[in-house]
């Protein structure tokens, strides 16, 4: 099963792809996870000619550009982060709607809850800090190399990978001894 998950974003948008059940060599483990891709774009950058872009210009770019640049699977489900304010819900709601039935709305505070627990009484930027750091002590992200400068950027995609984690561990796809160190280059271009 291919899983492509999103935290929904206008300046930074996290997204992952993975597939569980890894093959290699003719061999298949359907406990293991390949990690594909993951990284973060900025969708306002991505239009032109408008200093401040509206969402459905936003809404045009993942529809055109963004989409069509991830894998597809005929056995594929779509995680989107819920979202509270407009602009956002309507950048989660694109996806949705394209991936409808195959698309399923995740509250962040329960995969934050299942995966940490976190404390959640820090602000936005707290909580996503948090993430990662709970990411990287349990090993399920390698970032070497990555910069102060990468950290801000790091943090959305980190999130959208935590929402595919949990998924699979939360629905008995995967055992969390078999949860390899996602460690691809991320991806900040379409």
């Amino acid at each position: 099963m291919l899983i492509i998950s999103i935290d929904p974003g206008t300046v930074n948008l996290g997204y992952y792809v993975g597939r569980v059940g890894y093959c290699r060599g003719g061999e298949c483990d359907e406990n293991r996870v390949e990690h594909i891709q993951w990284g973060t774009i900025d969708l306002a950058k991505r239009v032109e000619g408008k200093a401040k872009p509206s969402s459905t210009d936003i809404c045009k770019v993942i529809l055109d550009e963004f989409i069509p640049s991830l894998p597809t699977d005929e056995h594929i489900l779509v995680l989107v982060e819920s979202q509270m304010y407009s602009r956002m819900q309507l950048v989660a709601h694109t996806f949705w709607t394209y991936y409808y039935p195959r698309c399923v709305m995740v509250s962040p505070r329960g995969v934050k809850h299942r995966l940490g627990p976190l404390e959640t009484c820090g602000g936005h930027d707290q909580n996503k800090k948090q993430m990662v750091d709970l990411m990287l002590e349990r090993r399920y992200i390698d970032v070497k190399g990555f910069s102060k400068d990468h950290m801000s950027i790091l943090h959305n995609a980190v999130d959208a990978y935590a929402m595919a984690l949990d998924y699979w561990l939360t629905n008995n796809y995967l055992k969390t001894y078999n949860v390899t160190s996602l460690s691809l280059p991320l991806r900040t271009e379409i």
